[in-house]
């Protein structure tokens, strides 16, 4: 018997990050679901698609380039906007899908309107270069994992790993007016601060997506039952907490605006110290820091970073990343530079709000949203070194 958070526990543990020590019910002691499994075989397709998510951020920070030169927004009449802008993101996330392959056509067709669906929702760590590729090995190690994961009835089981806003392949937006792009020609040079809202408003939106491409009609005409369970990593665990209070909330109002499926379950996996999640943000801050990362320092950051193909990332990432720098992998620095180089180095400003602390406090509300309402499930890393890998959010 083997439930979500089972099977993302023992692949975590087998994709080598860290000694991994499992801690059930943290914050409830409602019990897991469980999701059994008999012996068919498994049908597994390891894809990535497209998407879009679209945004408005306020302008005061927003800077083009035209041929060059470095332009402000302006309204027709040739002054300067101090409104807000739409930002458009077309994002890619990876797909896996779990299904029988011993079912007929017209099985396959019913399957779509009637099976019970678990849709497990990864969301990667922010770091420099960082993006959906860093749940490649888990999705790898999932696929080698047939005798644990074959079906029951018609239940299928779908993992997504998305790029953030600001990372990876989310980092090249375009700019709408009017539904329309108006800056076809210019090249936006910076992106805005994005905090903990517009990620799960990101992840939310994606979500929904899914659910119209596995259902048929609406939900509430079919025998559809989905299931979802979100991952977080890292200093990222605020977007699951904020994910699951929406969802909570939305539950209240007869889920106004919200997914049609059920979150059963969050699980943070490498969580922040508890004094980060739980201490006040202050926001005039995170908006200076920004601000200053955003400039030459930020610039003098990324290179510093990326000088040597890398070397000051491996050497960070085996320090305090990582129990094993075997663990890492052979491809994470390749990964991170290659991610990081990409759209002019526009993910930059992703891993200079995490530095900021966009990420950090602000979360006893969202506790006390989920406290006795929803599984909370925390995998935490053992580090048994003489020097041991240290925390940076604090």
């Amino acid at each position: 018997m083997f439930s979500s958070g089972s099977i993302i526990r023992s692949a975590l543990i087998a994709h080598g990050f860290l000694s991994l020590t499992f801690h059930s019910g943290a914050f409830t002691q409602q019990q897991i679901t469980k999701f059994a499994y008999s012996s068919n075989t498994i049908l597994l397709s390891f894809s990535n698609s497209e998407t879009s998510f679209s945004i408005e951020k306020s302008d005061d920070q927003v800077t083009f380039s035209k041929w060059g030169k470095i332009l402000k927004r302006k309204t027709d009449d040739g002054k300067l906007n101090s409104g807000t802008v739409n930002y458009q993101f077309n994002y890619n996330y990876s797909k896996l899908v779990l299904d029988s392959n011993e079912t007929s056509q017209g099985q396959k067709e019913a399957l779509v309107s009637s099976a019970n669906t678990t849709i497990t929702l990864l969301i990667p760590p922010i770091g420099v270069g960082i993006g959906r590729w860093y749940y490649d090995r888990l999705l790898n190690e999932l696929r080698t994992r047939r005798s644990d994961l074959s079906q029951k009835n018609s239940h299928r089981y779908i993992f997504l790993a998305p790029d953030l806003l600001a990372c990876g392949s989310a980092s090249n937006p375009q700019l709408l007016h009017n539904s329309r792009s108006t800056f076809e020609s210019e090249k936006i040079k910076k992106l805005p601060l994005f905090v903990v809202d517009d990620w799960a408003d990101q992840m939310i939106d994606l979500m929904k997506n899914i659910e119209k491409n596995v259902t048929t009609g609406t939900m509430h005409d079919s025998k559809e039952t989905i299931n979802w369970c979100v991952v977080s990593n890292g200093g990222c665990v605020p977007i699951a907490l904020e994910i699951g209070k929406r969802y909570m909330e939305s539950s209240r109002r007869k889920k106004v605006d919200m997914i049609d499926g059920n979150i059963s379950q969050l699980i943070l996996s490498a969580t922040p110290r508890v004094e980060s999640l739980l201490g006040p943000q202050d926001m005039k801050k995170v908006e200076k820091s920004f601000k200053i990362l955003s400039g030459i320092s930020g610039k003098l950051f990324w290179w510093y970073s990326l000088r040597n193909d890398g070397a000051f990332i491996q050497t960070f990432s085996e320090k305090n990343l990582a129990s094993k720098p075997e663990n890492l992998g052979s491809n994470w620095k390749s990964n991170c530079v290659k991610t990081a180089k990409s759209f002019c180095g526009k993910s930059r400003y992703s891993t200079f709000a995490f530095l900021s602390g966009s990420l950090n406090g602000g979360n006893e509300g969202r506790f006390e949203a989920l406290k006795g309402r929803m599984k909370i499930d925390v995998i935490t890393g053992g580090d048994k070194r003489k020097n041991p890998a240290r925390r940076y959010v604090e």
